[in-house]
């Protein structure tokens, strides 16, 4: 818990404000408890991982969220790195982990919802292959801040 929100602060600072991150970690805080027991709900995992012979990021990842989305897609729900990793591939070795876990479980395409304004994280999915598939969103617990929908095609699909 404590890596994602120094990831918060320090990556999203720019894009919420203080004010929307102050209470996202209030937010983060309180639901870490039944964190577990949510992402088993979801058919989501997490890939954790180690630099240095301590956690340096994580991801979610499962099936879909998306309304929209077929039987054979899976999301990219989360990826949070430490920021005293970042420049260090850590990044990019979860999403490339995240897409071989994804097409082991048998999906056929990957999508992530991303900040737009988040040129950095957007450039790591652009190099893996990820692109806008036109479809944004602004959420309330975000701040109405547009987001942005990515997929890939996995195993060639």
């Amino acid at each position: 818990m404590a890596l994602q929100v120094r990831s918060w602060r320090e990556g999203f600072a720019n894009i919420l404000g203080d004010e929307l991150i102050s209470s996202a970690q209030a937010r983060i805080e309180l639901a870490s408890a039944g964190l577990e027991a949510r992402l088993r709900d979801l058919g989501a995992r997490r890939l954790v991982a180690d630099l240095e012979g301590r956690p340096a990021g994580f991801s979610t990842y499962g099936p879909s969220r998306d309304e929209d989305a077929d039987e054979d897609a899976g999301e990219l729900m989360a990826l949070f790195v430490d920021p005293s990793a970042w420049g260090r591939g850590v990044a990019s070795a979860l999403v490339d982990g995240v897409l071989a876990e994804l097409c082991t479980d048998g999906f056929r395409e990957a999508t992530l919802w991303s900040f737009d304004a988040n040129q950095t994280a957007n450039r790591v999915y652009e190099r893996r292959g990820f692109a806008r598939d036109g479809t944004e969103d602004r959420r309330e617990p975000f701040g109405n801040v547009l987001l942005v929908r990515m997929r890939r095609a996995l195993r060639g699909g």
